[in-house]
This record gives C-alpha cells, sequence and structure tokens, in this order.
C-alpha cells in the first residue's frame, strides 16, 4: 500500500469524518485489518494527524480539525469507533494529565505504523534459531510497551507467538508449559542477566506490563507468596531477602542462563589495588543496633543508595544542574556503630567498599601525600568501570583530613592544608557514594560543612538497644541483662566485654556471675567500680 495514496481518500472539504474515497489502496487497508468503512476513515483522518504532527495526539486536535463541536453526537461517535479501533490494535487511548474518557490521547501502535510508513515489519525478520537475537527482540518490545506505543493485549500476544515459534528446544521448555505472564518474567530476568544487572524489581515489571492497579495487585501477590510454577521448577527465583522487602527481586536461575546461552559460567575476579582496601559486599556479614532517630536517617540513605532508586535520583540531580554525589558524615562518640553502618549500608544496597586508611596516605616525602589522595579517586572511577556498579567510598577515621586547616608554620601544616583543599575539590565534582567517620566533629572545618549532603550524629546507645547489642553478642547473659544494660556503654565496649566473657568461660569453666560482668565493665571502662556510670546511679 501506498500511504500517500491512502490518506488521499480523506475528503478534507467536509466536515464528516466518515466521509473517504473508497480506492483500491483503501480496500487493501480494510482487508489487511478487518476494518469497516467507518474505522478506516477515522484511522487515516488519525494516522494523517500523527504524521502532520507528533507521536501522539489527542480527540479534541481531531475534532478542531473537522471543526467539529466536543459533546456532539458525532463526537461520541468518533470516541466509539476510537475504541473500536483500539480493541483491534491499531491505536492506542489513554488518559493523561489533563485528557478524560472522552478526550484520551492518541497514539498508532509502533508495529502497525513500521508496517503501514516505513514497509518494516521487523518481527517477521526475527532468527528464531538465535537466542540472543531473540532476547534482542523481545528487549525492543518491552521497550515499546514501556513507552506504550503498544497496547497490554498485543503485548502479551506477541510474547506468546514468539514463544511458540523458538526453534532451541531447551528454550522452548522453559518459556512453553507455562502461562502468559510467566513467560513474560522469564523473558524480563533473561533480558535482566543479558544486560549485567542483577534482576530486575517485580513492582516495575508490574507497572510497565499492566494497565491497572487490580492486575498490578494480583501479579504482586504472586510473587509475594511464590506462586508461580517458574519458580516452584527454580526457572525464575525471588532474591533471598526480596521475601522481606516491599518490592522483590526477580532473577533467572544462573543454570538455566548459561545452559540457555551454552557458556561457561564466569568466575569474577575481585577488583585489586593497591591505593584502597577492596571489600565486596558478599563477605560482609553485619547487622546494627541504632536508635530510632539514627535509624531513620540511615534508612532514608539506604533507599537513595539502592539500586532502583540511585540510578534515576542521581539523573534528576545533574538535570537540576545539582552535584550527584550522595555524600555523608558519620560522627559522634567512638564504638556507637559508624564504620558497621557503612558496611551495613553496603550490604543492603548490595554494594562494595573501597575503604580508605588514613594512616597510609600521609608520606614524609613532598607532594606524595597529595598524590595518594588523588589516587584513591582516580581508583573509585576504575573500580566504577570494572564493578559495573558503583562501590562506596568509605573513608574511615578521617578525623585528620576534615579537621580544621591549620596556619602554615611547616611542611607539615602545607600539606594537611594541601590534602584538605585536593579533598574539598575532589568532594564538590564526586560522582558515587562517599562516607566518612569521625569521632571528633568539635574540629572540623566550616569548608566540609556543605560537602556533606548527610551529617548523622552517633550518641551512645539507649538502653533498650544496649540490652538488643547485649543479647546479640552476649546471649548467655540473658538473666542479668536488665542490670547491666543500666550500664552505659557503647556497642563497642560491649562487644569486647562479650568476648571476655566467652573467653573466660572457655578457659576457666566458671559460670559467668553479675558481679564477674561488672568488673570486666569496670575493666572496660577504665574507672573504679564507684566511678562507673549507671543510669540512676550518681
Amino acid at each position: 500500500m501506498n500511504i500517500n495514496r491512502l490518506l488521499s481518500a480523506i475528503d478534507n472539504k467536509t466536515k464528516n469524518f466518515f466521509h473517504i474515497k473508497q480506492t483500491d489502496e483503501t480496500k487493501k487497508l480494510m482487508s489487511l485489518y478487518n476494518l469497516n468503512l467507518k474505522e478506516t476513515a477515522i484511522f487515516l483522518v488519525v494516522l494523517k494527524h500523527l504524521l502532520g504532527n507528533s507521536r501522539y495526539t489527542c480527540l479534541e486536535n481531531l475534532l478542531e480539525s473537522k471543526k467539529v463541536d466536543y459533546g456532539t453526537k458525532e463526537h461520541l461517535e468518533v470516541l466509539k469507533v476510537l475504541r473500536s479501533l483500539e480493541k483491534k490494535d491499531l491505536i492506542i487511548l489513554e488518559k493523561s494529565g489533563r485528557r478524560n474518557i472522552s478526550n484520551p490521547e492518541i497514539k498508532i501502535d509502533e508495529d502497525v505504523f513500521n508496517e503501514l510508513v516505513l514497509k518494516d515489519n521487523d518481527f517477521s525478520e526475527v532468527d528464531f534459531s538465535d537466542n540472543y537475537k531473540i532476547i534482542d527482540y523481545v528487549h525492543s518490545l518491552y521497550n515499546k510497551r514501556h513507552e506504550e506505543n503498544i497496547s497490554q493485549k498485543k503485548f502479551f500476544r506477541r510474547v506468546e507467538e514468539i514463544s511458540k515459534k523458538i526453534k532451541d528446544d531447551y528454550f522452548r521448555s522453559i518459556l512453553c508449559p507455562y502461562s502468559t505472564i510467566e513467560k513474560v518474567v522469564v523473558f524480563k530476568t533473561i533480558i535482566e542477566k543479558v544486560l549485567g544487572d542483577n534482576g530486575g524489581y517485580a513492582t516495575d515489571l508490574a507497572e510497565e506490563i499492566f494497565d491497572n492497579l487490580s492486575e498490578i495487585a494480583g501479579f504482586m501477590e504472586k510473587i509475594y507468596a511464590e506462586d508461580l510454577k517458574i519458580i516452584e521448577n527454580k526457572i525464575v527465583r525471588v532474591e533471598e531477602e526480596g521475601k522481606f522487602r516491599n518490592d522483590p527481586r526477580l532473577e533467572i536461575e544462573e543454570k538455566v542462563f548459561y545452559r540457555l546461552f551454552k557458556v561457561k559460567k564466569r568466575v569474577k575476579r575481585e577488583f585489586a589495588s593497591n591505593v584502597v582496601k577492596y571489600l565486596s559486599y558478599k563477605k560482609i556479614d553485619q547487622d546494627i543496633y541504632l536508635d530510632k532517630e539514627i535509624k531513620t536517617q540511615i534508612d532514608l540513605i539506604a533507599k537513595t543508595i539502592d539500586k532502583k532508586n540511585f540510578d534515576s535520583i542521581t539523573k534528576k540531580l545533574r538535570n537540576a544542574k545539582l552535584s550527584s554525589g550522595i555524600v555523608a558524615l558519620f560522627y559522634g562518640f567512638p564504638g556507637t556503630g559508624k564504620t558497621a553502618t557503612a558496611y551495613y549500608l553496603a550490604k543492603k544496597s548490595q554494594r562494595d567498599i573501597l575503604q580508605v586508611d588514613i594512616s597510609n596516605i600521609r608520606d614524609k616525602y613532598v607532594g606524595e601525600s597529595e598524590k595518594r589522595l588523588k589516587a584513591i579517586f582516580k581508583e573509585y572511577e576504575r573500580a566504577k568501570e570494572e564493578l559495573k556498579t558503583t562501590p562506596i567510598l568509605l573513608f574511615n577515621e578521617a578525623d585528620a583530613l576534615i579537621g580544621q586547616r591549620l596556619n602554615t608554620r611547616d611542611s607539615v601544616d602545607v600539606m594537611n592544608n594541601a590534602m584538605q583543599n585536593i579533598l574539598l575539590e575532589e568532594l564538590e565534582k564526586f560522582d558515587g557514594i562517599f562516607i566518612a567517620t569521625t569521632n571528633l566533629i568539635e574540629n572540623m572545618d566550616e569548608a566540609f560543612n556543605r560537602r556533606f549532603l548527610y551529617k548523622i550524629e552517633y550518641k551512645k546507645p539507649s538502653k533498650q538497644v544496649r540490652k538488643m547489642i547485649w543479647l546479640k553478642r552476649a546471649p548467655q547473659i540473658k538473666v542479668f541483662i536488665d542490670e547491666i544494660a543500666d550500664f552505659e556503654l557503647t556497642g563497642g565496649q560491649i562487644e569486647n566485654i562479650a568476648k571476655k566473657v566467652l573467653l573466660d568461660s572457655i578457659l576457666n569453666q566458671k559460670e559467668i556471675t553479675l558481679n564477674i560482668l561488672e568488673s570486666l565493665i569496670k575493666d572496660e571502662i577504665g574507672f573504679k567500680n564507684d566511678k562507673i556510670r549507671k543510669i540512676g546511679i550518681l
């Protein structure tokens, strides 16, 4: 069909939407998509309007083009025909912004547009003997659905058509026995794996493919209950910690993926560096016990750097001409969980850590310390590339680097000030996740204040939190928990005492008593018995 001859069938001189010239081209169109005369007329009006304007229009614009009044009988008849065209998958109608049910936005299905205007039928050209090309096509199909360029119904139908045409026996075996939505999940998790991601979030997938909330809710209910055969048969899995989240992550089983593409599983090499200490999140086993006020702030950071949100947040920051770095300072009393929190955030967000030992940066030779500090940030950029995900850069016990700049009395002062200037410059343009910890916030140079997006103070834990730490670190002292929880100790001090309790029980085979515990507490604090700080005792 010739698109120009098709559009020439529209009678531009009449207000009647349904008046068109019947030609060989219009008859071909009617036969191809099983259209009646009214549907053909309205479809051509929409097509012409979109070709002359943008990728979508609205019913109000169509009415204005024919000078037809809004709310008239003809308006309602046109709307009825548009609904019929939508059911035949030729157009997509949607309510958006100020649009309503009687004035929807109108798009032409992308496949129909390609076929009619560009003479391109990409589906017919897919090589169904090549699994990678199949996945590439399905990926484009997901993108069309995400952009709402094809309807939900057509999307599901195309997924079924693809599944039946696949020539690889194993590929068909992990698709054909299952429902359409399960096929959709299998395809999506394979795509995520090919793209190098650790799977996709269930709500993202649901919102991408379903039109309404009831369908999204029904799908999510099945995910929470793991009520899908593809999960039961170990084709797709719900990420372990996903069961305890509001948004589970779905992953293709690795054995399925590697068999599907006939490749051996590659062993991922750890990031190697002489400048920073690399720590994989997979090797972190960190729990933290924090008071509610601190925990609320940490949860906000965790949500910000979560893989689901991080890229979107940093992109919006850049678009707003703001610094995209997520830069945090944890400060306060020693042993209160500052470093542990950084490890916890790494584990929760599945991000590796590059940890900096400040003492290793300093060098007695002029200029060497500054070079080492600059090298750390270059190493961080390399890590982002090699790890394929943004790690956390942790400056632990950074007191010396963020302290007040000194009057330059000697070469050491000059070096300290130069390093601080470098750090200030790097943080100003930092693109990633940076956490610094310090015990001495009073000495922090004012210039660093605005560089830190989050500044969280760690105080000694409350009695309730101390109880939780005691019971985790030394559960055998449960009978004395109310007495010893009164002592104002930090988490670090409690952990040290717990170790001593365990060692004492191993070496001396003695049963722990309250007197022994109080003696250990006294030793840890370093004061006499009558000087031990205990709630309610002066």
